[in-house]
């Protein structure tokens, strides 16, 4: 599809290689003069601001090979007329294209890259999405006062964040149920969600935008499977929140600012847990991450300032930046198996962290990861990385116990090792390498049913 306003001179094209700033698939800068671009073979995805102010540019052609244009990639190229892009495009960031003279030519009131909603240009007030459209892009209606209502076709899966932000005076809105997405800000300061009598604000597919009610205690429906983003964000009034088991995802700062909230269970259903999701809920006391979580994201807990003991079984590799960053009063802390990175300032301004149990499947720690942690000490096998990193760190280390049948490391030899070797037996969890030569208590490199016997039968003439 070409969209294109006649030139009067024929443009010079841009292709150098040197022109084009390109990592892992990711076309991050044009530096380049050129009035007519192409994007260069090996390009995925166009990054944010890619070609921001650029005013020279005239054309640019996107191939099939690129799927997704970044926020603000070619805001303000003011002398850009004529985009020609292939099929392959699935999403656009927002303000992709704001200030540019392409955009500024269009007749059509829904403006569209393949299936993705990027504008709406008109002043009708009844909006009715076409059908085809996939994917309303962030901030594609924002700030149109003469919205008054909007019916999106069952086409639609994806929401963009503040797709409908600051649409004064919509005050209906008619969501599918095929909508899988709905992102932050996408209906804020709308008559719409403003004047929505539930408690419960529920679209989509099961999709949770906000919570309108003043209980102390409050049970999230059993209809809702995702909590968007922004969903209780500084709720004042929240003390306990029940989860059920039909929530797969938690947005970004869902829980966020939630001052009273000090009693939390994430059932095992729970494995997305996006950015700074419970960040701020300084009554929070104890978090459990169960094994099901597969991402936890950064700052996820940060500012949590009464919480005192944290446990991550999640089944997440990497222990995102800032995860319980601030978290004054945070003692004892245990890190599950799945874990083997841990990133930037994990744990920055703990000063009450006393205690860390890192297992051997930790294999890289950020240098800052805990810093401003005065009183750690990190609880772990000798001759782990976790030991190398306390030596090199100047951080205490106290070490597990390394006798045979301590699965735990307590450095007692209880029914509750026999448990983990039972539970590893049946599959349920998994022991670490040191784990597992701990747990061959008969030294005959397998662990198996004669193991658990063994150590029951020590236990007993105990």
């Amino acid at each position: 599809m070409i969209v294109a306003l006649l030139l009067w001179v024929m443009p010079f094209s841009a292709g150098a290689a040197g022109e084009f700033e390109v990592e892992n698939g990711v076309l991050i800068k044009y530096n380049g003069t050129g009035q007519a671009v192409t994007i260069p073979s090996g390009v995925y995805s166009i990054g944010d601001g890619a070609f921001a102010g650029n005013t020279q540019i005239k054309s640019v052609t996107i191939p099939d090979y690129v799927y997704y244009i970044g926020n603000n990639a070619f805001n303000g190229c003011n002398n850009l007329q004529t985009v020609d892009y292939a099929d392959s495009i699935v999403s656009v960031g927002a303000h992709a294209f704001e200030d540019t003279a392409w955009l500024a030519s269009q007749s059509d009131p829904y403006v569209c890259i393949n299936t993705v909603l990027i504008a709406y240009n008109s002043t009708e007030k009844a909006a009715s999405v076409p059908q085809g459209v996939v994917s309303i892009a962030a901030y594609a209606f924002a700030n149109h006062l003469d919205v008054t209502s909007v019916t999106l076709p069952d086409s639609v899966l994806e929401i963009g964040e503040g797709a409908f932000f600051d649409c004064q005076n919509l005050a209906s809105v008619s969501i599918p149920q095929t909508v899988q997405s709905i992102g932050p800000l996408a209906f804020e300061n709308t008559k719409w969600l403003a004047g929505y009598k539930e408690d419960f604000v529920v679209q989509g597919d099961g999709i949770l935008i906000k919570y309108n009610g003043n209980s102390a205690n409050a049970a999230i429906p059993d209809n809702v499977r995702q909590i968007a983003a922004g969903a209780f964000y500084q709720n004042k009034t929240v003390q306990s929140i029940t989860i059920p088991q039909s929530v797969f995802s938690i947005g970004m700062r869902a829980f966020s600012g939630c001052s009273k909230l000090a009693k939390l269970a994430l059932p095992a259903s729970v494995f997305f847990i996006d950015d700074q999701a419970f960040a701020d809920c300084t009554a929070l006391t104890a978090v459990r991450i169960p094994k099901t979580v597969a991402y936890l994201g950064s700052g996820a807990f940060s500012g949590c300032t009464a919480l005192t003991t944290a446990t991550i079984d999640g089944g997440f590799h990497t222990l995102s930046s800032k995860t319980f960053s601030g978290c004054t009063a945070l003692e004892n802390v245990t890190v599950g198996i799945a874990v083997t990175n841990i990133q930037s300032q994990a744990f920055s301004g703990c000063t009450g962290l006393k205690q860390i149990k890192l297992l051997d499947t930790v294999a890289e720690i950020a240098l800052d990861a805990f810093i401003n942690c005065p009183q750690l000490s990190i609880s772990g096998y000798r001759l782990s990385y976790a030991y190398t990193y306390a030596r090199s760190c100047n951080i205490a280390f106290q070490a597990l116990s390394e006798k045979a049948g301590d699965v735990n490391g307590d450095g007692s030899v209880l029914l509750t090792d026999v448990l983990e070797i039972q539970k590893y037996l049946s599959a349920v969890s998994q022991l670490t390498p040191f784990q597992l030569k701990i747990a061959d208590y008969d030294g005959n490199d397998s662990v198996n049913t004669s193991d658990v016997l063994a150590i029951q039968r020590a236990i007993a003439r105990l």
